[in-house]
Order: C-alpha cells, then sequence, then structure tokens
C-alpha cells in the first residue's frame, strides 16, 4: 500500500451523480495531491473494468489517503471519515434533466476487461433513452434517483455539504472552503491555478457535450410544466432534505 502524508486522517470526497462531481474531483484531486494525500477513485477504476463498486472489495485506509469519485456509497464510510467528507448536491430535477443528456450522449461508455455486461447493458440504456423524450426520461427515473438519495444521505457519516447552486460560479471560495474544512494546507495560489483550469462555462450549449450547460435551473427551460409538477411531488421528500423545498423556492 502506498501511504501519503502519514498522520493526516484520510478524507471522502462524495457528489451525487449529476451534481458536478467531475468537478469536484478535477479540482479536489490535485489539490490533496498537493496536500501530500495519495488520491484514489474505486468508483471510477472499477467502472473501468466493467463491473459495479459493490461488487469490488474496498478497504480504507484510515490515513494519508483521499478517496474520491464516489457518485452513490453501496455501503457506510468508515467511522473516522467523520468530519472528513464532503458532499456536494444539486436540485434533483436539474441533475435528471442533466441525467438525460449525459445518458443519451456525452456519458463515456465503461470499460470491459472484467466482462461486457456493463456495457452492453450500457449500450442498450442509450437507445431506449434516445427513443425518448426528455420528460418521459425524468419522470420515470426520479422515483430511482430519490431512493439513490435517501440511501447515499443515510450512509454519510457527519461531512460539509456543498450545493451545487452556491459554488459553481465561486470555484475559488469552494475549494478553499472545503480544505479549510478538511485541514489541508494548500496554497492560495495552487488553488487558483487548479480551479482555473476548471472553471469553465460553455459560451453555447452542446447537448454532446460533458460540460452541456452549468446555469442552474436548467429543468425550467428544458421540461414542460406539467412534467415539473410531477417531479415536484415524486421528489418532496428529497428536495426538501436537500434544502430545495417550497421554502428555498419562495
Amino acid at each position: 500500500m502506498c501511504y501519503g502524508a502519514p498522520m493526516v486522517t484520510s478524507i471522502f470526497i462524495v457528489g451525487l451523480v449529476k451534481s458536478g462531481s467531475t468537478l469536484l474531483n478535477r479540482i479536489m484531486r490535485p489539490l490533496c495531491q498537493t496536500a501530500g494525500l495519495r488520491f484514489s477513485a474505486p468508483a471510477n477504476d472499477a467502472r473501468q473494468r466493467g463491473i459495479e463498486l459493490a461488487d469490488v472489495e474496498v478497504t480504507f485506509e484510515p490515513e494519508g489517503q483521499a478517496y474520491g469519485g464516489f457518485r452513490n456509497l453501496p455501503w457506510p464510510l468508515p467511522d473516522f471519515a467523520a468530519n472528513r467528507t464532503v458532499f456536494l448536491v444539486r436540485d434533483p430535477r436539474d441533475a435528471l434533466t442533466s441525467l438525460y443528456y449525459s445518458v443519451a450522449y456525452s456519458h463515456g461508455a465503461p470499460g470491459s476487461t472484467d466482462g461486457t455486461a456493463m456495457l452492453e447493458r450500457f449500450e442498450r440504456r442509450r437507445a431506449k433513452v434516445r427513443a425518448m423524450t426528455i420528460d418521459a426520461f425524468v419522470l420515470g427515473e426520479a422515483a430511482a434517483l430519490a431512493r439513490l438519495i435517501e440511501k447515499t444521505l443515510g450512509r454519510l457519516p457527519a461531512h460539509r455539504r456543498y450545493r451545487y447552486e452556491d459554488v459553481i460560479f465561486d470555484k475559488q471560495a469552494w475549494a478553499l472552503d472545503m480544505l479549510g474544512y478538511l485541514g489541508l494546507s494548500v496554497s492560495e495560489r495552487r488553488v487558483a491555478k487548479v480551479v482555473g483550469r476548471n472553471d469553465l462555462v460553455p459560451a453555447r450549449e452542446d447537448p454532446q457535450a460533458h460540460i452541456r450547460r452549468v446555469t442552474p435551473g436548467d429543468h425550467r427551460a428544458k421540461l414542460q410544466a406539467r412534467t415539473i409538477a410531477g417531479l415536484d411531488d415524486r421528489l418532496a421528500g428529497v428536495l426538501e432534505r436537500l434544502g430545495y423545498g417550497p421554502a428555498a423556492r419562495a
């Protein structure tokens, strides 16, 4: 095992699916490495192999590591992850809207070194979603996303939560706050350099690009009013838990 930063309690970087998790990891990976931590992403490694994270035996080292790439948690994080975890969320209606374009167009296919089953499922799903309207897709996926969010929340220890809408246009302050919370020492100059490489806002929307559109509230531009009303009803519990309930929208 390759260790980094001995005596520094390991950290965990979690982002809900289609909630800016790729951006989160692109920022935090080099910053954690600068702070002396060894960065690993078990979920990304599993996907490259073509297997589910739940099917991989993962051992978390208590010191010197930064574990990222999580978009769901098949199991609870270890006790030492308490107060050593950051968690990025997004309005689930925007996440579902983004998921449609990702599944239909932009998301890269999984690897197949350990088998082709995941790749075959991916290709079947892409073909199916491309034949659907975005409204039908988001309504059909809402319950599954709600369950995923509830499970993830139930498996997280004490953590610092960030909302995509609050940080997307001030990534420098966001990165500095995460580092401060985790007690990692990185110069502001280094943070600015890393953030600058990842502070991308498309000049125009490209449905087939990974960074399609960063503006919050995209579901209101893409979905029919009755679809949004249906999502409000089906996602009511998680909208409230994540801070997107009626009071937040008023």
